[in-house]
């Protein structure tokens, strides 16, 4: 809503002027200028000037000021360029006298609202742009390559007590007692399996996990894509209802694949039984 502001210097000689030159009363004089002031939002720039106007369109702006106004509003008009309330420019435009400073307040306060308004559009863009950049990387396909760290973070007990809680037989939450007796299983093999954050079905990715080494990957191979894939769904608050079997992360398939760094195409171990996952180091 517009609104104009009235400084109590307004009360001075030029004013003395204006009222005199109207044989009018004070308050009659400042409520001239009020009105003249308000039509000057809508018609005037900050610097005050008015194009395109003439004197009888401010006659009309200000005809009838006040109920059972007496004044004559040509000589109204008149009297407000002759006291220097309005200026004539040079090229016969006219200014609202010191605009600039009567009416600075109403300029900040418009410049506040649009900078406020250029604040809150941008703040809701960037909240908007982060929710959809969060939104593409929790739902990304595990298919693609992942960004792993160079050292996988140790699994911290209280963010996945799933992967970590024993139970009372001295295995860990999920893992129940198999028929194969303890110690049965190579110790590479339980190291894949400690790193692995779902505990079902033991002995089935027992026999995957000696599949793939005999199709040519090594245990380093493994081991990091277990690592990798708990990482990865540790971070993204995976379900566990949603995180593959050891099996079916072992399968014939090789989606353990996915969870291994992109050096270098990898081929199963060639007839002459050199390894070329060799070159794989940790890193």
């Amino acid at each position: 809503m517009p609104w104009i502001s009235v400084h109590d210097s307004i009360n001075g000689s030029k004013l003395r002027k204006l009222f005199k030159a109207l044989n009018c009363s004070k308050f009659e004089a400042t409520g001239i200028l009020v009105f003249l002031w308000f039509w000057g939002l809508n018609n005037a720039d900050k610097t005050g000037k008015i194009p395109f106007v003439d004197s009888e369109d401010i006659v009309r702006e200000l005809y009838g000021v006040g109920t059972g106004c007496h004044l004559d509003m040509e000589k109204v008009v008149q009297a407000l360029f002759d006291t220097g309330w309005i200026d004539k420019e040079e090229d016969g435009s006219f200014r609202l006298h010191d605009w600039d400073v009567w009416q600075a307040q109403w300029y900040k306060a418009i410049d506040r609202r649009e900078k406020d308004v250029e604040r809150k559009a941008r703040a809701r863009n960037e909240k908007n742009t982060a929710k959809k950049e969060s939104q593409t990387s929790e739902s990304g396909s595990l298919g693609k390559e992942q960004d792993f760290p160079k050292e996988i973070p140790a699994e911290n007990p209280e963010e996945n007590p799933q992967s970590t809680a024993k139970t009372p037989n001295g295995g860990f939450s999920g893992d129940l007692p198999k028929k194969k007796a303890a110690g049965t299983y190579k110790p590479t093999f339980e190291e894949f399996w400690n790193a692995y954050p779902k505990k079902e079905g033991k002995a089935e990715a027992y026999k995957k996990y000696n599949a793939r080494l005999k199709d040519g990957w090594s245990e380093i191979d493994l081991l990091r894509a277990a690592k990798n894939y708990a990482y990865v769904v540790n971070r993204q608050r995976t379900e566990m209802q949603y995180i593959k079997h050891a099996k079916t992360f072992l399968s014939e398939n090789t989606p353990f694949t996915d969870f291994l760094p992109k050096k270098k195409e990898a081929d199963p171990q060639t007839s002459s039984g050199s390894n070329p996952f060799a070159e794989y180091k940790d890193e």
